[in-house]
């Protein structure tokens, strides 16, 4: 059983600039082995991990034209996170960002 607290940091899209806290949220067990997690700004995040079988269900909204992304242990690019792209075209990609890079696309 997984509990403990999901905090939200986002870019509020007015140029460069540090992350701010978006909100948060505490992930909490519905059963026995399913923790949930949630949180919304321009984009809505909610992650399932079913602690059973070791499965982690990751679902995205956001605006449908045009891209998001959402990165995850890190406030920053130059922490390098682990990202989901959606390309606004229905394309969803994995990457390593770098510090105001793209980064690298993972396979």
């Amino acid at each position: 059983t997984a509990t403990g607290p999901l905090t939200a940091a986002y870019n509020p899209g007015a140029g460069p600039g540090p992350a701010r806290s978006g909100g948060s949220c505490t992930a909490g067990a519905t059963n026995g082995s399913t923790a949930l997690g949630e949180a919304a700004s321009l984009v809505r995040v909610k992650l399932q991990l079913n602690g059973a079988s070791g499965r982690l269900l990751l679902t995205l909204s956001g605006p449908a034209d045009r891209w998001f992304g959402v990165g995850f242990k890190a406030q920053a690019m130059a922490d390098r996170p682990y990202t989901v792209i959606v390309d606004g075209h229905g394309d969803v990609t994995e990457r390593r960002l770098a510090d105001h890079d793209v980064g690298t696309q993972l396979p």
